[in-house]
C-alpha cells in the first residue's frame, strides 16, 4: 500500500505545481472581444489550438502554417485567430458563447503552459422608460407619479432631481422590474426640476431625464434636448462673399457675350442697309 501511495502523492505533487493559468473575462451581447493567452508577438509559435469543453472540441488551430477558424457552426463567420500571438478574437458575442475556452500553444522550445479563460457574456442594458402614471395642479401644488422601468431583470432602478427635492415630498419605491417616484411640491412660477431615472447593474449603468417646467397653472414635461452647432457668422459671410464674386463672373461673362451679340447685329444691320 505504502508503494503505491507514494507515486499517487508525487503525481498530485506534480499536477499542483503544472497548475492551470485560469483568468476571468467578460463581455457583452453583440459585441466583440479578444481572448490573450499573454504571449508577445513572435515567430516562434508553431501550433496554436483553442477548444472548449473538456473532451477538447477545437473551435480554432494554427497548424503547419495554417489558420482554421471554421470548424464549428456555433462560432461561424465570428472568430478570428492571431497566429503570432494566439489571441483569438470573438465578433458579435452571443449569450451561448459563455463557455470555457482552453488554449494549448507550442514553441520552438515545446509546448506552453495550458491558458483557460472563462467567459461570461452579458447583457447590455438599455436605456429606461419613463411613464407618467398621475400628474395634477391642486392648490398651488403640483402632485405627480412617474415609473421607469428597464427590460432587463434584476436591474436596480432608482431617482434623482435637479435641483434637489429633498426638502419636499420625493418618495419611491419599487414595484416589480420598474421604480415609481411620488413627487409633490409647491408652484413656482420660475421653478423648473429635471427627474432624471437611473437604471444599473454590476457591469453598467444607463439614465433617462425629463424635465417639468409650467404652462400656465398645468405642470407639463419635456424631454431634454440636445442643439445642433450653429453656423457661424464667418461662415455666413464666406458664403455671402463667395455668392457675389461668382454672380460677378456671371455677369461679366454675359456682358461679354451680349455686346458681341449687339455688334453682330448692328454690322449686319449696316450691310444689309449699304445694299
Amino acid at each position: 500500500m505504502k508503494l503505491l501511495f507514494l507515486p499517487s502523492i508525487y503525481l498530485l505533487m506534480i499536477s499542483h505545481a503544472m497548475a492551470v493559468d485560469t483568468r476571468q473575462v467578460s463581455g457583452f451581447v453583440g459585441q466583440p472581444i479578444t481572448l490573450k493567452p499573454g504571449y508577445a508577438n513572435t515567430s516562434t509559435i508553431s501550433t496554436i489550438e483553442w477548444s472548449i469543453f473538456t473532451n477538447n472540441t477545437f473551435i480554432a488551430t494554427f497548424r503547419g502554417g495554417k489558420v482554421r477558424v471554421d470548424r464549428i457552426a456555433q462560432f461561424q463567420g465570428r472568430l478570428k485567430l492571431n497566429k503570432d500571438n494566439g489571441d483569438l478574437e470573438i465578433r458579435d458575442l452571443k449569450e451561448g458563447d459563455s463557455l470555457l475556452y482552453i488554449a494549448e500553444i507550442t514553441k520552438t522550445g515545446g509546448k506552453q503552459p495550458r491558458i483557460e479563460i472563462q467567459l461570461s457574456v452579458k447583457q447590455r442594458l438599455e436605456k429606461p422608460t419613463i411613464t407618467t402614471l398621475f400628474n395634477k395642479m391642486e392648490n398651488g401644488s403640483c402632485v405627480m407619479v412617474l415609473r421607469c422601468s428597464s427590460p432587463l431583470q434584476g436591474t436596480n432602478i432608482s431617482w434623482k432631481s435637479e435641483p434637489s427635492l429633498v426638502n419636499e415630498a420625493f418618495f419611491q419605491k419599487s414595484v416589480g422590474n420598474s421604480t415609481e417616484l411620488f413627487v409633490f411640491f409647491k408652484q413656482n412660477a420660475s421653478r423648473y426640476v429635471n427627474l432624471t431615472c437611473v437604471t444599473a447593474n454590476d457591469d453598467s449603468e444607463e439614465f433617462e431625464v425629463v424635465e417639468m417646467t409650467y404652462k400656465g397653472d398645468k405642470p407639463i414635461f419635456l424631454p431634454i434636448l440636445y442643439h445642433k452647432p450653429c453656423i457661424s457668422d464667418f461662415v455666413i459671410c464666406l458664403i455671402f462673399v463667395f455668392g457675389v464674386i461668382v454672380g460677378g463672373l456671371f455677369a461679366y461673362k454675359f456682358n461679354e457675350k451680349l455686346k458681341k451679340m449687339v455688334d453682330n447685329c448692328k454690322e449686319k444691320w449696316i450691310r444689309n442697309s449699304t445694299v
